[in-house]
């Protein structure tokens, strides 16, 4: 529970600049100061995976960004697909729970996803935001890892497992 206070506060700032970069500014340490207060760390913890490997060796992205875009990507996948689906999907991707688990949850990315449809968008991209940003990348970052995600899955489950994952993976802006 406690990884996820530093999360909240990260969407918060995230919200809050999203109308206003005075009142972000304002707020831009409250991750920093949550997570001090609750003992520390805001650092994913590290998952091994292939997949962050990929994202990592093919984008040019740190392991705890690949870590947090992917599982980030994949808890909206696994929500958004039938049981059966994401089972076959999910035994593409060795440590697939783990990579869901290190990133926001998907009440949070719900709430940025609700505000970012109040101020017009793609609500799947803007639902995947607050993750990207809180590792320092950028949300149109999400069409540059979907591709790399897709292949990877291809690569180890086929074609038509990969085909169920680029049905709910968001496309680009």
């Amino acid at each position: 529970m406690s990884k996820r206070i530093p999360t909240l506060a990260a969407v918060a700032v995230w919200l809050l600049s999203a109308t206003s970069p005075a009142s972000a500014a304002s707020f831009g340490g409250l991750a920093d100061a949550a997570a001090s207060a609750l003992g520390g760390a805001t650092e994913t913890p590290s998952v091994s995976s292939g997949l962050v490997s990929a994202l990592t060796s093919q984008l040019g992205v740190t392991p705890t960004q690949a870590t947090v875009g992917a599982g980030a990507m994949l808890g909206q996948a696994m929500n958004a697909m039938a049981p059966e689906d994401w089972s076959q999907v999910a035994g593409a991707i060795p440590g697939a729970d783990a990579l869901i688990s290190a990133a926001p949850s998907p009440a949070v990315m719900g709430l940025a996803s609700s505000a970012a449809g109040l101020l017009g968008g793609n609500s799947a991209m803007a639902a995947l935001a607050p993750a990207f940003e809180s590792v320092g990348l950028d949300a149109a970052m999400v069409s540059q890892f979907a591709p790399v995600i897709l292949s990877f899955v291809q690569a180890q489950a086929g074609p038509q497992t990969s085909a169920l994952l680029s049905a709910v993976l968001p496309a680009g802006s």
